[in-house]
């Protein structure tokens, strides 16, 4: 999936706009929930509504490169599950598995950042689940030292507080 922010996707169907609350960038236009002031047809700023949509476009957008990067994950978690399964059931040899596990060999991630932190957050707004650490450096491929510092500051509520944006 390309990284440009900028192409049209089209929206998912559980995705409405009822469900992902937008601010927009200008509070002096419409000082609130834009998705309100557009529902009882007060929005007439067409300025305003361009820069809602291209907002949501962004964050929509975000969420699907996530679920996408999630997904492909997880799919590789199960089909190298598949294969140590086959060679616990003396399906494979230890040197046909050797070979195959290879491909499956990640270098993890060992430094936070906040492309990472966006990541987990977002995870956690869309699939309303609790991961723990492990969980976490299997599915983005970090330390799990890292995972834990970022679960610790969740916990604490500095990030999640700090950002609103997906």
């Amino acid at each position: 999936m390309p990284n440009d922010e900028n192409i049209l996707m089209p929206l998912p169907i559980a995705y409405s706009m009822n469900d992902i609350e937008v601010i927009p960038p200008s509070e002096e236009k419409t000082s609130g929930n834009i998705i309100a002031y557009y529902k009882a047809g007060q929005l007439k700023d067409t300025i305003a509504y361009e820069e809602f949509i291209d907002q949501f476009q962004k964050r929509v957008s975000k969420i699907i490169r996530v679920s996408d990067e999630v997904i492909s994950s997880l799919k590789k978690t199960l089909d190298y599950n598949g294969y140590y399964t086959s060679f616990l059931l003396n399906q494979l040899t230890e040197k046909e598995f050797e070979k195959i596990s290879r491909k499956y060999t990640v270098k993890l991630v060992s430094k936070e950042s906040d492309k990472i932190k966006e990541k987990v957050r977002i995870l956690f707004v869309i699939s309303k689940e609790k991961y723990t650490p492990s969980d976490l450096s299997n599915i983005f491929k970090i330390e799990e030292s890292i995972a834990e510092k970022i679960l610790n500051e969740f916990k604490n509520k500095k990030y999640l507080e700090s950002s609103n944006n997906y």
